[in-house]
């Protein structure tokens, strides 16, 4: 006669292996992060207190059983850094209550669906952000039940196409970043038929080309469009968006006669456009972008500025040159409309040529001031232009 007896699944408990606290923000926590974890410990003994945040980052967790949090109540769970394989429908059944935000890593080669463990159970979340999955399509209503969610992150996934309803329901939606997929130009009517209250955008790392139709997201604040292919910005692409403070279009592939669409930009207040392809700034370019105060143009190819190359810039802090071709003529006056400028970088511009009247309108503000790798060779007593600082 042979006994066949049950196999029960041990965990490990958490108490054995975590630390648990209250930081300063009087926020309480379990860290399991970084402990060579390969399953979810045993959190049966949390003895019903509710804890802010469960941090199960960079293990080696690939599976999550049924039942795997059972008695613990969080709203935060972090398991990024992680293989996940598998999870059981029912994985996250004790959390449905209380979780409202999940951060979560896959094995690409594995799952190429967000689980229905994730996507039907967890209805009350309001923070989701997905890393590594290999979905290729996000299809219509996958975000039903998500009536709550205000901040969507899929991350380095292999999206290439939504559906039309793809995002269908998600109109608390604030925040969405769908960075490091293969997204391309036809993204835009998606992207602005249910997100009508949405204020941050990121899509860096796709492969977007062209920047020409009409895009309806009055509330949007920040949009990160860099590194991707961008040739072409049509004006009208940001009619609709004039409330805009935030642009990041660095690494791109943008030249000097596609920046027209900067006059309708009243609101920015940051503008990143490093690593393009910029030879000239266009006169009065920056006359209507009156609340900048952060400008990067760093690793383009520009070869000289003009006295009207920044009017408008009034309130300007930061303005970054590094990495061009400049060059300046004796009287040349190219920053006297930056009175504010506190730091200005003008690192590896190798034929640089530097005079008293090249600084002038930075004399008070300016604090900080970095000129690493220009081949300046000489600088004349008589026209010395660090004379004219009064705090550098």
């Amino acid at each position: 006669m042979t006994l066949i007896l049950p196999i029960y699944y041990c965990q490990i408990d958490f108490q054995t292996i975590c630390q648990a606290g209250i930081r300063q923000d009087n926020t309480n926590y379990i860290h399991c992060g970084r402990k060579q974890l390969n399953e979810i410990p045993n959190f049966s003994r949390t003895t019903n207190t509710f804890y802010d945040e469960l941090v199960l980052n960079d293990n080696q967790i690939i599976e999550i059983r049924h039942n795997a949090f059972q008695g613990l109540r969080v709203k935060r769970l972090n398991l990024s850094g992680n293989k996940i394989r598998s999870i059981d429908i029912r994985a996250f059944i004790e959390l449905a209550n209380y979780l409202e935000e999940l951060i979560i890593e896959f094995d690409s080669n594995i799952l190429h669906n967000i689980p229905d463990a994730i996507k039907l159970n967890l209805i009350n979340l309001r923070s989701l952000k997905l890393i590594n999955l290999n979905i290729t399509i996000i299809k219509n209503n996958t975000f039903i039940k998500y009536r709550k969610l205000e901040e969507l992150s899929i991350i380095k996934s292999n999206i290439k196409y939504i559906e039309s309803n793809g995002f269908n329901s998600l109109n608390n939606l604030r925040s969405l970043h769908l960075d490091q997929n293969q997204l391309t130009d036809n993204i835009w009517f998606v992207l602005k038929k249910f997100l009508n209250n949405l204020e941050i955008l990121t899509l860096s790392q796709n492969n977007l080309n062209t920047l020409k139709e009409n895009f309806l997201l009055k509330n949007l604040k920040i949009l990160d469009l860099s590194s991707n292919g961008i040739q072409i910005i049509e004006k009208n692409f940001f009619e609709n968006i004039q409330f805009i403070e935030k642009v990041y279009l660095q690494n791109n592939e943008i030249n000097s006669l596609q920046l027209t669409f900067l006059t309708i930009l009243n609101n920015l207040k940051e503008l990143n456009l490093d690593f393009n392809r910029l030879t000239f700034l266009p006169e009065n370019l920056f006359q209507f972008n009156t609340k900048l105060i952060y400008l990067s143009l760093q690793g383009n190819d520009l070869n000289y500025l003009t006295n009207k190359s920044f009017r408008g810039l009034n309130n300007l802090i930061y303005l970054n040159l590094a990495r061009n071709r400049l060059q300046f003529h004796i009287n040349q006056q190219p920053f006297q409309d930056l009175n504010s400028l506190e730091i200005l970088n003008l690192d590896r511009n190798l034929y640089l040529n530097l005079s008293k009247f090249i600084f002038s309108g930075l004399k008070t503000n300016l604090i900080e001031l970095s000129l690493q790798n220009c081949n300046l060779t000489q600088i004349h007593l008589l026209n010395n232009p660090f004379d004219l600082f009064i705090n550098l």
